[in-house]
């Protein structure tokens, strides 16, 4: 089980919340990006490797609602697939700094 320090942790790896604490800049080449605190949440689950019915029972959200942050995480980050969403972040908070 993951408890909410690791998820801290790993925001902490990502990126950051901006000065107003609602909206979350991630770290690297994905850095113009900005999502809410919501979508953050639900992206760090996904890196840990949990699914869509997983998060849900975790936030007490429907399966539908977090497929929904899913596919808007998706269609911001311009990926076709959860682990191509999951590969990018990760990368980009790795390399944190614009390739050319």
């Amino acid at each position: 089980m993951v408890d909410h320090g690791h998820i801290v942790q790993l925001l902490h790896m990502l990126g950051q919340f901006n000065a107003g604490g609602n909206k979350f800049i991630l770290q690297g080449v994905l850095s113009s990006l900005m999502l809410s605190k919501k979508q953050v949440v639900i992206l760090a689950y996904l890196i840990l490797g949990y699914s869509a019915a997983d998060i849900a029972t975790r936030l007490h959200r429907s399966k539908r609602t977090i497929e929904k942050h899913i596919e808007e995480l998706k269609s911001k980050l311009n990926c076709d697939s959860k682990g191509e969403l999951i590969r990018r972040v990760i990368l980009s908070s790795l390399f944190q700094r614009k390739m050319p």
